[in-house]
């Protein structure tokens, strides 16, 4: 068979199986619940599971057959699908697939080379040179505005490739959203990237002034060019992200059917993974205020990754349409429900290694589980299992990780 005509094959089969998934009743009902949860009504607690760590086009647990780098992309997709179907969490099976757009857009005119801090190895890295931007340099001469520029021809025909494999058995989406949102839109980000956390932190005591400039020419950029995407009715429902799942009803409800939105209609998500060594004050300073133009754009916003933000909830409440708060395994869940109360949705993450990823125990997992929901009393609690390195060849540690949690949630006694 053909190295083509063998991937189409691979293809057709799991979208058939995606769809039949898709088509369970429970899917409906977990709409209403994260619908309802969301809109801080109390449902019990709800519980989501990633599949692993993203690596190379696959995970630990699921490996891709497909030859072709874009029907592979697609393959991947499908089988995190079934895969996350058949952990059976309270997530939605979304029974389309999505084909991303091709941007032709140059960037910020500026670029870091990084290195890996173990050799050879993935993961944590550091700049490998010279940051690519000092306080030598003036932020609006040596930086440019991005653009929202998409390669309008690759585009259309990845498109049509993966329309013509699979688009008779389930939906194919064409995303064009900006990159410039989520993680690449919460300048964060690019504080890291561009400057290296050290010299970042450096800024703050010996060059507010610059850092302030760069930040204001960051945050001017990012609402340019979501302004332009917008503009353009590139934005749709499937645009929205807050690491759990997108529904409530101030929000529109995620469809492949397309059609423009506004961002006041979408979730909005933001971290500060870069500012988790940052005190509260210069959080808010050289942070917080620069996000804050971006996030008032969107309808609801899921503020918070990994990085603690036990001190800084006062911060995020000057957020009109903050929704929900994310508490990292390194905050402090007491202190976080405390503040959180029954405002906004406590998001906890417990620590995947002790969950998964180092041995399995599951009187150990029930307890913590137990032990953090009673911290969290009165809150519009849900449970996120993510960042999961490994489950050390074990996959079905997941699936028995959600029955747990799961029946924790529910009251019930776990085995």
């Amino acid at each position: 068979m053909e190295p083509q005509t063998k991937d189409i094959f691979i293809l057709r089969k799991l979208a058939q199986q995606v769809m039949e998934a898709a088509a369970h009743p429970k899917y409906r009902e977990y709409m209403r619940l994260w619908t309802e949860h969301n809109s801080m009504k109390y449902t019990r607690p709800l519980v989501l599971v990633t599949c692993g760590r993203y690596d190379a086009g696959e995970y630990e647990i699921i490996k891709c057959e497909c030859e072709n780098p874009l029907y592979r992309n697609i393959e991947f997709q499908l089988r995190n699908k079934l895969l996350k179907n058949w952990v059976d969490d309270d997530s939605i099976l979304y029974p389309w697939v999505t084909v991303n757009a091709v941007f032709s857009d140059p960037g910020w005119g500026i670029h870091s080379t990084h290195k890996p801090s173990l050799q050879g190895k993935e993961g944590a890295y550091k700049l490998a040179a010279e940051p690519a931007i000092t306080p030598n340099d003036k932020v609006r001469q040596k930086m440019r505005i991005p653009l929202h520029a998409i390669d309008e021809k690759e585009t259309k025909d990845s498109v049509e490739k993966v329309s013509e494999a699979v688009g008779d058995i389930i939906p194919v989406h064409e995303d064009r959203t900006t990159p410039y949102i989520n993680f690449g839109g919460d300048i964060s980000y690019y504080l890291g990237q561009f400057l290296g956390i050290e010299r970042m932190m450096m800024h703050m005591c010996d060059n507010p002034e610059w850092l302030h400039e760069l930040l204001s020419f960051l945050r001017d950029g990012i609402l340019s060019v979501q302004g332009e995407a917008e503009k353009r009715g590139d934005f749709t429902s499937i645009s929205q992200y807050n690491q759990a799942e997108p529904y409530a009803y101030e929000t529109v409800v995620p469809s492949a059917k397309g059609g423009r939105v506004e961002r006041r209609q979408l979730w909005g998500f933001f971290a500060a993974q870069e500012f988790a060594g940052i005190s509260p004050a210069m959080h808010e300073e050289f942070l917080f205020r620069y996000q804050l133009p971006i996030m008032e754009n969107f309808g609801l916003i899921a503020y918070g990754c990994c990085e603690d933000l036990s001190r800084k909830i006062d911060i995020l409440r000057q957020l009109k349409n903050l929704r929900r708060i994310a508490v990292s395994p390194w905050a402090d869940i007491s202190v976080c429900a405390r503040q959180i109360e029954d405002r906004y949705v406590l998001s906890w993450r417990p620590n995947p290694s002790d969950m998964v990823c180092s041995g399995f125990n599951p009187e150990r997992i029930g307890i913590t589980l137990r032990e953090g929901l009673k911290k969290c009393a009165g809150c519009h609690v849900d449970i996120i299992l993510k960042d999961i390195q490994t489950v050390q060849g074990e996959p079905e540690r997941l699936r028995n990780w959600a029955r747990i949690a799961k029946d924790v949630a529910s009251g019930k006694e776990f085995s």
